[in-house]
Order: C-alpha cells, then structure tokens, then sequence
C-alpha cells in the first residue's frame, strides 16, 4: 500500500503533471481577471463620470504587440477547434465548442483544487487517498433496440469482405 503511493507521488513529481497543476489553476485566474476588466471598461463606458482607471500598458509596448500576438493566436486556435468540429458536427455544434472549452478548463480547475485539497489531507493525516471510481448506467436492451443493431451483432452474419469481390 505504501509503496503504491510512493509511486503516486513519483508521477507527481513529472514536470508535466506539475504543468497542468499550475496551468488549470492560472486559467481561472485569466478568466476572472478578464472578468474584472470587462466590468471596469463596461462601468467605463456606461458612466463617463466614473473613474478612470490608468491604461494598464501602453499601446505600442513590447508588451502591448505582445499581448496582441497572444490573442491572434488564441482566435486562431479558436477557429481550428471550431472548424474542425463544423466539418465533423455542423454548426450548431461548432458554436457550442468555444463555450465548452472554457467549461472544460472550469472542471479541470475544480478536479485540480480537490487533488490538492486530498494530497495536502494525506500529507498532515497520513490518510490513504481513495480511488473514486465513476458510476456508470448502461441502457437497458429496450433502449438499444431503438438504435437498430451494433456492429457486433451484424459483422459475423455478414459477407466477409473478400468475398465481394471474388
């Protein structure tokens, strides 16, 4: 049992997964920063009267083309996810595939922060971390019927292949 979670810990000692801890823990800082901002600049606009925070970078900075180059490849990305799932989905599914990024990025940030939160348990209690498993509901053979048959009931009834061009 020990030596099953010493080589937990070793797998967490990978620079990738200490990647993808620090990662989904920066995504939702970005996005309530982004949060913050838009409702400063919407506060902003909508009353002209209210103050006016300093520019937080100036235009023509390194840093502002920086940013600028960072968000053209973020709209490129954006595009290749939702192209690539329109040619596969439609539409409807394309637009649906930029909301569920950001959903995704949401679960993986709530997944990290319990991983923590049961790691830094174990690490002051001792207490083993539980493998939790996932409930699965299978469908019933009346709900299958509705589909028509699988693959695995129609192929060994089925010509073989070579046969059709004999």
């Amino acid at each position: 049992m020990v030596a099953s979670v010493k080589r937990a810990i070793a797998v967490h000692a990978d620079p990738a997964v200490r990647k993808s801890l620090i990662t989904n823990l920066a995504n939702i800082t970005g996005y309530l920063l982004v949060l913050v901002l838009c409702s400063v600049w919407l506060t902003m606009s909508l009353n002209p009267d209210s103050y006016h925070f300093p520019s937080l970078l100036e235009k023509g900075s390194l840093l502002w083309y920086l940013l600028l180059t960072n968000f053209w490849l973020l709209g490129v990305r954006l595009f290749q996810r939702a192209f690539c799932v329109y040619r596969l989905y439609g539409v409807q599914q394309a637009l649906l595939s930029l909301p569920r990024m950001v959903w995704g990025n949401l679960i993986n940030f709530l997944a990290t922060a319990r991983a923590i939160r049961l790691y830094t348990r174990y690490l002051k209690t001792g207490k083993l971390i539980a493998w939790d498993k996932t409930a699965h509901s299978y469908p019933s053979d009346e709900e299958l019927q509705e589909f028509g048959p699988v693959a695995g009931d129609v192929l060994p009834t089925a010509q073989p292949l070579g046969a059709m061009h004999e």
